[in-house]
């Protein structure tokens, strides 16, 4: 079984700095109120118009058909259709950030029914005209939605701060007190809380953090028996830790497991003699027999693969890196080798037929490489004779030696 402890922790974080706070005196919230008085009620809103003439080139065309119109008579939408090139557009209801800087500075400069004088944007010169004004409401001190929102804002504030204080004084007692958990409770009014078991590699609750396991079992928590250092999890939680309980790692008793080792040394074992018996039909196969000749009489399965390149997917790699690794062939005489597959079988792979790579095998931009390393095709089959072996050969396992 696996080496675990269980943990005795604190954890800090904004609800529990804040959970001995006090409600906000009124004249912190008063200070609230004249610091954000914009974010209540209604900024100031105008309505009115702009006419633009766009700057092309020099800009000097622009200028002189904007101190034109500047210069003619009625409003600026009748302005705008004496001149070609300039827009009108109606400003209603507009805040001062809501319009382009030069326009909204020079709106909200001027008195109702006034028409600026030219003013130069960033892409155009405008005329702006203001024609009413919708004055910005600010609340009472007292109107309640008002108080409900610096409430808000205090309570956050006094969250942080107490979270920021607290945090700061949970790193020095982890150092002054560093052999119980009480002190900190204590001072900063937190609850001591445990955990269940917890291993080097998973656990439940704070156990799911790689950052909690890896302090947990660090020397100084375990060996020397002393308190963690802060652990920090997310933005706004910290963890103080130490061991509670401390179970060292220690093997499983023999009933526990006996299926297991059982199982595994039946495997080794067959997995030993299908070799044994696969070396014996390399023998066979070399002496001129063949896997057809293997194959008969309820012998292994036989695959012909045809030719296959180097990086074939259609066959298990590792027959691909057997085949490709085996002397090349003559004509008449094939080239063998035993090898294991990826799934634990024992194969035993034949190279029949080599074929040179053509340029048609070669399309990626590594062409030249791909060349040099794969220098030929290979025509192989393969008897796959585990399950074959394995009937053919007995495996005991004395029981008595599992004792």
């Amino acid at each position: 079984a696996p080496e675990r402890v269980k943990l005795s922790y604190v954890s800090l974080d904004r609800a529990s700095a804040q959970a001995d706070a006090t409600a906000p005196d009124t004249q912190t919230l008063r200070e609230l109120f004249d610091q954000n008085r914009s974010q209540f009620g209604e900024a100031e809103r105008r309505s009115g118009g702009q006419l633009r003439v766009a700057i092309e080139g020099d800009g000097s065309a622009a200028r002189e058909t904007i101190q034109q119109l500047a210069a003619a008579e009625g409003d600026l939408e009748t302005r705008a259709e004496q001149a070609e090139g300039a827009e009108y557009r109606p400003i209603d209801e507009a805040q001062q950030g809501d319009l382009p800087s030069a326009v909204g500075q020079s709106l909200f400069e001027l008195g109702e029914g006034e028409t600026s004088t030219p003013v130069k944007g960033d892409d155009g010169w405008y005329l702006v005209a203001l024609e009413s004004v919708t004055p910005a409401t600010t609340p009472e001190f007292d109107d309640p939605d008002v108080q409900a929102q610096l409430k808000a804002i205090a309570s956050a504030q006094q969250a942080q701060q107490a979270f920021a204080d607290k945090s700061e004084r949970l790193e020095s007692l982890a150092y002054e007190a560093p052999n119980d958990l009480k002190t900190l409770a204590d001072e900063l009014g937190l609850e001591i809380q445990t955990t269940d078991w917890i291993t080097r590699e998973q656990g439940p609750g704070i156990g799911q953090y790689d950052a909690i396991r890896k302090a947990a079992f660090s020397d100084a928590v375990i060996k020397d028996e002393l308190n963690s250092t802060p652990i920090q999890l997310g933005a706004e939680r910290r963890v103080v830790l130490r061991v509670a309980e401390h179970e060292p790692a220690k093997r499983k008793p023999l009933e526990a497991v006996r299926n297991e080792v059982r199982e595994r040394l039946i495997a080794r074992k067959a997995s030993q003699k299908a070799r044994e018996a696969a070396q014996a039909a390399l023998a066979q196969a070399q002496s001129g027999d063949g896997l057809d000749r293997l194959a008969a009489d309820g012998g292994p399965s036989v695959e012909d693969a045809g030719y296959v390149r180097r990086s074939s997917r259609d066959i298990d790699a590792r027959i691909s890196e057997a085949a490709f690794n085996v002397s090349q062939p003559s004509e008449d005489e094939p080239r063998y080798r035993v090898t294991a597959t990826g799934d634990g079988r024992i194969a035993l792979v034949a190279v029949d037929g080599v074929r040179e790579a053509s340029g048609e095998d070669v399309q990626t931009p590594r062409a030249q490489f791909a060349q040099q390393q794969q220098r030929y095709i290979s025509r192989l089959e393969y008897a796959t004779l585990s399950d074959y072996l394995r009937s053919q050969t007995d495996v005991e396992i004395n029981e008595d030696r599992l004792n």
